[in-house]
């Protein structure tokens, strides 16, 4: 168990501030992170005050964001403290963003707004952005759409982190009029939320590991991950209702793992490259019928 930065492997520590340093430079500069990512946040406050030492990065050019759940015996006293534990941890003062972990229940929306304790714990995320401790705050979820649309719906947070792909949303496929997250993608932007796609290269396909039959699908035109970006990054034309994902995460292992999501970002907005987007999601399409 990792109980400080002595615990923790030299070589692992600069293979962290490696993957931050080369994100920024590319121009990555949001930063996602959770209470329940073993010591993450421990790791991540390390090399931040690595790189804000050495003034390669300045804080107020990150977005930095962090998450922590709840549950049935969570207290507000307990929540409130859990959360500044975590931004002690980062080493900072605030963080941009903080969502709720998991919200996949209806149990959690009870947690949140009509606990049984009488201790509702969006009380909690509501004093912490008044303090200027969580300047925004939204939720994290892989629950049924309902349970989604049910917290966008409550008017209280800034942003969403869910899962939309083009090969479906994983624990919310098949749910909805439009089989996954895709109405809650249109709701976020009607209700001016920001959208986070989460794991769009894991749970959205394995497509750092594609199968034969899907790089046949994709190429010429684009590795898996580079389609699987473009079309998140094209959602709103191709669905021609404006509904636009925000941000895209890439867990990085090592610098050149952001490599093929930034190729595609870069070539977001190229002629040529749009086209393509076109012709292999007919591809893709005329596959699955």
């Amino acid at each position: 168990v990792v109980q400080s930065m002595d615990d923790v492997d030299d070589e692992c520590q600069d293979n962290l501030v490696r993957i931050i340093r080369y994100a920024h430079q590319l121009g990555v500069n949001h930063i996602e992170t959770a209470l329940g990512y073993g010591c993450s946040e421990l790791q991540i406050g390390a090399a931040l005050k690595t790189l804000f030492d050495s003034r390669e990065i300045k804080r107020e050019d990150l977005i930095i964001q962090t998450k922590g759940g709840i549950s049935k015996s969570t207290t507000k006293e307990q929540y409130r403290t859990t959360i500044l534990e975590q931004l002690d941890r980062l080493g900072l003062d605030y963080v941009d963003l903080f969502s709720v972990h998991g919200a996949n229940t209806q149990d959690h929306w009870h947690w949140l707004y009509q606990n049984p304790s009488g201790e509702n714990l969006i009380e909690v995320l509501r004093e912490l952005k008044a303090d200027g401790k969580v300047r925004h705050f939204g939720f994290s979820t892989h629950a049924p759409a309902c349970v989604t649309r049910k917290l966008i719906l409550e008017g209280d947070f800034d942003y969403l982190n869910l899962h939309h792909h083009f090969c479906g949303d994983y624990t919310a496929s098949g749910d909805g009029e439009t089989a996954g997250n895709l109405e809650n993608v249109r709701l976020a932007n009607e209700k001016d939320l920001g959208v986070f796609i989460i794991s769009p290269y894991d749970k959205g396909g394995r497509l750092y590991a594609p199968s034969n039959l899907l790089r046949d699908l994709t190429l010429p035109e684009f590795e898996p991950v580079e389609y699987g970006s473009m079309w998140l990054w094209h959602h709103g034309r191709l669905h021609e209702d404006k509904s636009q994902p925000h941000t895209i995460v890439c867990g990085a292992a090592r610098p050149s793992d952001l490599d093929q999501g930034m190729c595609a970002a870069l070539r977001s907005q190229n002629p040529e490259a749009i086209k393509s987007v076109d012709v292999v999601a007919s591809r893709l399409k005329s596959a699955m019928e």
